[in-house]
This record gives C-alpha cells, structure tokens and sequence, in this order.
C-alpha cells in the first residue's frame, strides 16, 4: 500500500510532537546522571511539580496573597515554576543525595524512589488522576494553523519549537561553553576541579610546573603562592617581596626549583621553592613588567620580559650569577 506525502507528513508531525515531550523530560534526567551521576528517580515527580507550580500560580496565588484577581498568567509561569523546582532540586541534593555521594549509587536510587513516591502520594490525595484542566494558555497559542498536509494546534507548534530550542541549548551550553567544560571536567575527574579563594585581589597569572604537582599564582594582592593539588590544593608556600602587582609567574626549564615572577614595581625576582625570599632581583625596565618567560632551547638560560615601555629585554641567568657571585667574593675580601 502507497502512503501518500500527506500521511507520511502528518504522522511525522505527530510523532515529533509526541517525541519533545519526551525529550524534554529525559533531557533532565540524562544531564544529571551524566554530570552529577545519580539516577534520579524522582524527575518526573518534578517534571509533574512543575506543572502543577503553573496550575496553582494561576489558580490560588491570587486569594493567598489577599488579591483574588491576581493569576500568575501563563508566560510568568515559564519562568517561576522552573525556578522554584530548580531551588527544590538543589535543596534534595544539598541536604540529602550530598551524603550519599560516597556511597553506592542504589543507595541514591531508593532515596530518590522514595520521594517520588512521596510527591506522586501527596499530589494524587488533593488532586485527584483525573488530571486538572490549566486555563491559563493565552490567546495566541489558541486554534490552529494550516501546514499544507494537516490542520496542526498552534500551542503544540510551540512546545515542538520551544522544545527543540531547550535542547539544543542544552548541548551548546555543555559542550561550547567554558561554563559546560568545567562541568564536564568536573564529571570526568571531580577530584581535580575544586573551587577556592586563592587571593584577597584579582589573579594575574597561573603557571603549572612541569613535573610536580604544583600550581603558582600570583595576583594584584603582591603575593605569589604555590598549591599542591596532591594534598586537596593546599597553599604549601607563600612567596612576598613584590611592591606591587604581580602580573606573571614561569617556572625555570633548567631548574625546575626556581621560577621568575614579573611585577608592575618594574622588576623581575627569580626565587626558589623552599625560600622565603627571592634569590635576586632583576631591574632593567623604566615601567611596570608584565609578563615574563625562559628560554627552553639552548644551554644558557636567558629570561625575556616584556613591560609597559613597549621593550623586551632578554636576561642572561648564568651571567647574572656569575657577576653577583664575583660582588660577594669582592665584598667576603677573598
């Protein structure tokens, strides 16, 4: 039997608008096992909560706020029901699902199960599985359109584009963003992403070190600190001496032990793990140094900074102490 363009379009059109609703309900539960990996069975007790967050907005917000003529009308609902569901979810995870994060994941499940059943409980004693009619859909969305092969409901035309819209956003915002890289990170290996306040002002620089698991940053607090990630991100070490902004860190090639720092009091000071103080400090610059980097190739290990004066000068470490050490046998009489 030959299906003709006007069954096939139509049962696609039917289809599709069967299929966003699913969509959007597994969109939910699809991103929360995957980022936060818990099977959350109590999401369509939330789906249906959101639902019901419209219903009672439009239909007894008004008398409970001493203004009968008051409805939450259908547009405000878009926005206020997946909010107060959003800050009810958080509210799950902080107080409850957080605790069982260290254990299995059935242990999440039957929490979850259960608060399912406890929402489906309280909502089907005061209102009934009949369902309720929702009176608020504005008067745009009401009729229907002619699309050529079939009549199609306006409201239905909009829940299918709405739809398609939440979840292609989904995926731009997990996979596009920076926002949605620290998430996925943060799945991947929740151990190495961790969020602190590292310094009392703005953080200038970042300068991981080549071996070690060790992170320097420096910042407009004039403090350059070291972090161990293998001990939780511990400060280890607190290295002071700028008078000003300190705008970048880089760690030697030659010795790993030592990085250089630059700062806007226009020197550069090359310091040593373990040190309180720099070993020396270089000025050559009229203005504040902003940035500054070794060299990796060759054997000699020459410094280059850039500063405000718009000049980049290169520094010759070994020279640098072969003059110092030559100023303290002077200075020593030997």
């Amino acid at each position: 039997m030959e299906l003709s363009f006007q069954t096939v379009m139509s049962q696609v059109m039917l289809g599709l608008n069967n299929g966003v609703f699913y969509a959007i309900l597994s969109l939910g539960l699809a991103v929360i096992f995957g980022l936060l990996n818990i099977v959350n069975f109590v999401h369509g007790a939330l789906y249906m909560l959101g639902a019901y967050v419209a219903l009672l907005g439009y239909t007894m917000l008004g008398p409970l706020l001493g203004k009968p003529d008051f409805h939450l009308n259908y547009w405000a609902a878009l926005i206020v029901a997946p909010l107060v569901v959003g800050l009810l979810g958080v509210g799950v995870e902080r107080t409850m699902l957080r605790r069982l994060r260290k254990f299995d994941h059935l242990y999440g499940l039957l929490l979850t199960f259960g608060l399912a059943l406890i929402i489906q409980g309280v909502f089907t004693n005061y209102f009934n599985v009949s369902g309720d009619a929702y009176e608020a859909k504005p008067e745009a969305l009401n009729g229907a359109v002619n699309l050529g092969f079939m009549m199609f409901p306006k409201y239905r035309l909009w829940v299918i584009a709405i739809s398609l819209l939440v979840c292609f956003a989904t995926w731009f915002v997990i996979e596009r963003t920076k926002l949605g890289s620290y998430l996925r990170a943060g799945t991947e290996n929740p151990e190495l992403v961790k969020a602190f306040e590292a310094h009392s002002d703005y953080i200038r620089g970042l300068a991981v070190h080549p071996t070690l698991p060790y992170v320097l940053s420096c910042s407009d607090d004039m403090l350059i600190k070291l972090w161990d990630w293998d001990k939780g991100w511990a400060c280890t070490q607190v290295f002071e001496g700028h008078s000003h902004y300190v705008m970048a860190v880089s760690w030697n090639p030659k010795d790993t032990n030592t990085f250089a720092s630059a700062s806007l009091d226009r020197t550069l000071k090359v310091w040593s793990l373990g040190q309180a103080v720099p070993n020396f400090t270089l000025e050559g610059h009229d203005k504040g140094v902003n940035c500054c980097d070794y060299c990796p190739g060759g054997d000699r290990p020459y410094l280059v900074s850039g500063a405000d004066e718009f000049v980049k000068k290169p520094f010759n470490i070994e020279k640098i102490i072969e003059r110092i050490v030559e100023l303290l046998e002077i200075e020593a009489g030997v």
